[in-house]
Order: C-alpha cells, then sequence, then structure tokens
C-alpha cells in the first residue's frame, strides 16, 4: 500500500474531556502528517486548551457556525496533504483506517470514502461495543488478507469522512448557507457526483465512535429543517435519501450469483438500489423516477428514467423479478390499480412486489384523532402529500383482491412514550379484531408474489 500524507482536520463541539483521548490515539498513527484542530465555538473552556496543545487550530469564538463555513475556514487557511480526512473528535480510527481511505479516494472516480463504525447508518454500520472489538477486527482483516471492498453509494456519514486535496480544488467550496455537517456533505456529494464521481464506503476501514448514542439536539433538529428548506431549493427535491432501506432489501433473498431484475418505483437517488446491486453483483436494477431533478444526479449512479407510473410510463423493455415500492403506494391516486398494472405487464411470472407502507392506525396518529388533531407534515406518517392511507387489513385486502400472494409482512416500531402505551391498552379493551402490534406498528414491510 503506497503511504500518503494526510492532514487531520478535527472538529469539536464542548466534550472537552474526549480531546486527549482522541488525540493520544492518533499518535500511534503513522499516516498522519498533520493536525487541525477546530473549536467551533464551545462554552466548556476548549478553546482555552487548543493553544497548549502543539497543533494547528481554528477557533470560532463567537459561537457555533454552520460547517459550510468550518470547513471552508480549514480548507482556505492551511497548506494541506494529498489526502485531507475530515473527522468529529468523538470518533477514533482504527489503526488502518486512515490509510485505507488515502488508498479509497486515490482510485480514479472516487471522490469521498467513509469508513464503517458502530456511529453510523446503514450500509456504514458496523456492530462494535467497545474500541477491543475494533483492533480485534482489524488484526482478522489483516490476517484473511481480505481485498478491501469498495461500495458505491449516494453519500457518506459526515462523522469521519476523506477526501483528495485534488477533489477539493475541483469541487469549490462548501455551501455556507448550511449548518449541519450531514447536510452540507449531502449538497457537497450532490455536486461531484454530477462531475462523474461518487462517493464509497470502504469496507475495512473502521472507526469507533466514543459518544455512540448521544443522538442530536433539539437545536440539531431546528437546523436540519432550515437546510432542508435550502437544499429543497438548492436541488428542487424533498427527499435527499442516502441511506439503502434494508428493510426492503432484506427481503430479496437469491444466491449471491444469481441474475434476476429489480425495478424500484419511486427510487430518489438510488440508495436503495445501488444496496442492491452491491449484495448480488449480477443483479440488474433499474429505477423510475417522476421527479427529474433527482433523475439528473441518480443517472450518474444507477440506471434511472424519468417516468411516472400512474401514468403507465414506465421506459424499460425487460419484465422484473422485483418491483420495490419504498414509502410510494401512499402517494399515488389509485395504488390498487397500480399494483394491477404491474402484475399483468411489469413482473415475470412469480415476480414480487416489495413494499414498505405507513400505518395509519399507528398510536401517534390515533392519540392525535382523541384529541381532534390530524396534522400534517412534512416527513413522516402524516406527510402532507399522502393521499392514501392504510391499516394492515386494508394493506391485505388491496394485494389479495389483485391475485398476489402475501409472502411476508412485517413491520418497523418506534420507543413509544408511557402515555402512548396506557392509551394502546385502552383501545385494546374496546377494538375488535386487534391486536397491539397494528398499534405499534409504524410501518409495514411487505412481499407478495403475483
Amino acid at each position: 500500500m503506497e503511504k500518503r500524507n494526510i492532514t487531520l482536520a478535527i472538529t469539536m463541539y464542548n466534550r472537552k474531556e474526549l480531546l486527549e483521548v482522541c488525540l493520544n490515539w492518533l499518535r500511534e498513527i503513522s499516516e498522519v502528517n498533520r493536525i487541525i484542530l477546530v473549536d467551533n465555538g464551545s462554552d466548556d473552556g476548549t478553546a482555552d486548551i487548543l493553544p497548549t496543545m502543539g497543533y494547528d487550530y481554528i477557533v470560532f469564538d463567537e459561537g457555533k457556525q454552520g460547517y459550510g463555513t468550518v470547513w471552508n475556514a480549514i480548507v482556505d487557511n492551511f497548506q494541506l496533504d494529498e489526502i485531507v480526512v475530515f473527522m468529529d473528535m468523538r470518533y477514533i480510527p482504527g489503526k488502518n483506517c486512515l490509510a485505507k481511505l488515502s488508498e479509497a479516494v486515490s482510485v480514479n472516480g472516487n471522490g469521498v470514502a467513509g469508513p464503517k463504525s458502530n456511529g453510523f447508518r446503514g450500509v456504514q454500520y458496523l456492530s462494535l461495543d467497545k474500541v477491543e472489538d475494533m483492533l480485534a477486527l482489524e488484526e482478522q482483516l489483516i490476517r484473511e488478507k481480505t481485498e478491501c471492498v469498495y461500495e458505491k453509494v449516494v453519500g457518506i456519514d459526515a462523522g469521519m469522512w476523506a477526501i483528495s486535496r485534488e477533489m477539493l480544488e475541483k469541487n469549490g467550496k462548501f455551501n455556507e448557507k448550511l449548518i449541519e455537517p450531514q447536510n452540507v456533505l449531502v449538497d457537497y456529494e450532490l455536486k461531484m457526483i454530477k462531475e462523474g464521481n461518487h462517493a464509497i464506503v470502504c469496507d475495512d476501514a473502521i472507526t469507533f465512535d466514543l459518544y455512540f448514542g448521544a443522538g442530536n439536539s433539539g437545536a440539531a433538529e431546528t437546523n436540519n429543517q432550515n437546510d432542508r428548506e435550502i437544499l429543497k431549493d438548492n436541488w428542487n427535491m424533498n427527499y435527499f435519501n442516502r441511506i439503502p432501506n434494508s428493510n426492503l432489501t432484506d427481503l430479496i433473498v437469491e444466491d449471491i450469483k444469481a441474475e434476476f431484475h429489480v425495478l424500484e418505483v419511486g427510487c430518489d437517488l438510488g440508495a436503495t438500489l445501488l444496496e442492491i446491486q452491491g449484495r448480488y453483483p449480477n443483479s440488474k436494477v433499474h429505477g423510475l423516477e417522476i421527479n427529474g431533478a433527482a433523475v439528473n444526479i441518480a443517472k450518474y449512479l444507477v440506471d434511472v428514467k424519468e417516468g411516472n407510473i400512474e401514468e403507465e410510463n414506465v421506459p424499460f423493455e425487460e419484465k422484473f423479478d422485483y418491483i420495490i415500492f419504498g414509502d410510494v403506494l401512499e402517494h399515488l391516486r389509485d395504488p390498487q390499480k397500480i399494483i394491477w398494472f404491474c402484475k399483468r405487464n411489469l413482473l415475470k411470472e412469480h415476480g414480487h412486489i416489495i413494499a414498505s407502507i405507513p400505518n395509519v392506525m399507528h398510536i401517534s396518529v390515533m392519540q392525535q384523532l382523541l384529541n381532534g388533531r390530524f396534522e400534517y407534515q412534512d416527513m413522516g406518517l402524516l406527510d402532507r402529500t399522502h393521499i392514501h392511507f392504510f391499516t394492515y387489513y386494508e394493506i391485505l385486502l388491496m394485494f389479495q383482491e389483485e391475485g398476489y400472494t402475501m409472502e411476508e409482512i412485517g413491520s418497523t416500531t418506534m420507543n413509544l412514550t408511557e402515555e402512548q402505551e396506557k392509551l394502546e391498552m385502552k383501545l385494546l379493551e374496546i377494538s375488535q379484531n386487534v391486536e397491539k402490534y397494528m398499534y405499534d406498528t409504524y410501518q409495514y414491510v411487505v412481499k407478495a408474489r403475483s
């Protein structure tokens, strides 16, 4: 593996106690040529100790800044090495992590690369309980001499990511209107994809999240809403899904070498299709998307075409083994007609529809109704663009009436409040032909055979 010098830009906001832990760990990693410490408006005294650490540093003493501003300050104020790794102080990389990421972004066409971690989601998630687990896994990978697998994705987690200096210069400035790091990176990656580069996950690069489970603050959630409006205006899209829906992809059970065709209706940027292609290299994945702006990005990643299935506008010649509707059927004027159309025109014999469908009977909705409310939102169960609403029985009826056999129907749930748990018990006392899971279920995930 060719050694490349790395600049490590470490951002921090409070949690002063983690800084020495992180730096002590990094002193053992030889690839790090330069460390830049960036305090983003901490109020716990972090800024006061940075001058004593012996590293280059930036302090935003006027308060917390958006990460577009923070990352631009790093690029503008320092001479960076060939490879730059941006990371939050809460992460500590495995002994080989930075070298693996450096190698990954040096491959032609790779724009940014991310590791796997206990603190990430989707294809970047790795189950690790303690630092020793990370070290043991790295040793195992070295013993097995496993060839590194680069998995193409729509976008990577902003907690730790690598990019070449050349790509930074090519892709230009980060958007300083955006606040949260993940949103800044999403915006940057979309620009990069349109230039023919892409994001990848490096399977044998591993990092450990020291602060796993901390979650977002209320301020972060507010910023996400503000950022979302900016992203919508910039890209003319309502959703920016970088994480594949594993609840759907897990329902595809094939031999790893199998050849089959998949169509995802409403594929957005193609994250779920990329996940299927990664699991099954011989699969042929295709996307149908009504939003031309999303198509103009996703087409650089997978075979995506613009079309409206409600107008029976599906510009593909082949028939499909699987058709995926990930949170789509509830947006259609006549979802049952579309199920009928798929069976007769798009699915192969004994092909499958796989779908995730919000449950309007979820206890949070029932709670609203009992208080005289039914408040639409931009996202979630009461997304204002939902036209149809489903319960368990309505889903079964829709597929059965069109001649499908329901092979699996699972559910996703979320934590309930004590008040919601008590309400469920009261509702079950007066309900008929209803079980507790029908109130617990946030979404149903179904697999139906034609």
